[in-house]
């Protein structure tokens, strides 16, 4: 698996994004706004929690009624080109890895690139799961990330905050 690109977009209201293609697959994870994408024609809204997966070459075009937030990652060799299409992701963990992404891309410490890749690898895992089978991303997980990101804090997080960062 290689990380080929990583980055957030932000788009003013009413952006058309014309019919393109990626040399490699395209997971675009949406945080804010609303739009619609066409993955080869075949329409899905966008919303936040929505992700797409579009396989190297499968062409795609997004348009958006309101100032729209994303997260796109390219990813080589990934293993998801089976699952091309739009989905939902209930409880924001595939945001939450994503976002991780974009911090350690950004500060870029010691190791970084390895750490990267982890991500890479633990958002493909989780982008499989929730697409073939949604009923295990529940409850699980969302503790799981909570444990997380108090341990992370070190303690210092409000129940406001948390539900917040997890999207309850």
């Amino acid at each position: 698996m290689k990380l080929a690109f990583c980055h957030a977009s932000s788009l003013p209201e009413g952006t058309f994004v014309k019919y393109h293609t990626h040399d490699v697959l395209e997971i675009v994870y949406y945080t804010h706004g609303e739009g619609e994408i066409f993955l080869d024609g075949a329409r899905s809204e966008i919303r936040p929690g929505v992700f797409h997966v579009a396989p190297a070459g499968m062409k795609h075009e997004q348009k958006n009624r309101s100032p729209l937030r994303a997260i796109c990652i390219g990813v080589g060799q990934s293993g998801l080109e089976d699952l091309a299409g739009a989905y939902q992701d209930l409880h924001g963990i595939v945001r939450y890895h994503a976002e991780r992404l974009i911090a350690e891309l950004l500060a870029k410490s010691g190791a970084w690139e390895i750490v990267a890749l982890g991500i890479v690898y633990e958002i493909s895992g989780l982008v499989r799961r929730i697409i073939q089978q949604p009923e295990n991303v529940a409850p699980d997980d969302v503790v799981e990330r909570a444990l997380q990101l108090i341990r992370e804090r070190e303690g210092r997080v409000s129940v406001e905050e948390l539900s917040t960062a997890l999207y309850l």
